[in-house]
């Protein structure tokens, strides 16, 4: 409940400061679009760490950020995408380091097209396990590849 406050006064001090919200927003995509690492496997991509916030892989210890075709592919693509430019990835990932739940919850979410949302109840019947909101959630929070499968 803590967040949930935190969060609603945040939106207040963007509406104190005379801005709107999206323009706090788009100022949070310039520093995003500035600070990503794509982390590749020999299967794909595994990871991406935005804001260089996190020290460790989240799910990937297979996974090395380096320069390859694949990840200069997936950096001009991500580009693309927070420019406006792109709507979809073509991009190949590899969810092996991940739970089949998560998996089969980010490869559901994988296909909302772009612009859409669905809620987390909807993706839970849509993978078969219709109660299971919440994990979806949480597998959703725990996402490694954001912006490609938002």
């Amino acid at each position: 409940m803590a967040r949930l406050a935190d969060k609603w006064r945040q939106v207040e001090l963007f509406r104190q400061d005379g801005e709107s919200l999206e323009n706090h927003v788009a100022e949070w995509l310039q520093k995003v679009h500035a600070e990503f690492s794509v982390f590749v496997s020999d299967e794909g991509i595994a990871e991406i760490r935005m804001l260089n916030g996190v020290e460790k892989p989240l799910v990937a210890n297979h996974a090395r950020e380096q320069s390859t075709p694949l990840s200069r592919r997936a950096s001009k693509e991500i580009e693309e995408y927070l420019s406006g430019a792109r709507k979809s990835f073509r991009l190949k990932t590899d969810l092996s380091a991940l739970t089949p739940f998560m998996e089969k919850v980010l490869r559901k979410t994988e296909q909302i097209p772009y612009g859409e949302t669905r809620n987390y109840g909807w993706v839970a019947k849509e993978i078969g396990n219709p109660k299971a909101s919440r994990a979806v959630g949480q597998a959703l929070h725990r996402n490694p590849i954001p912006l490609i499968i938002p």
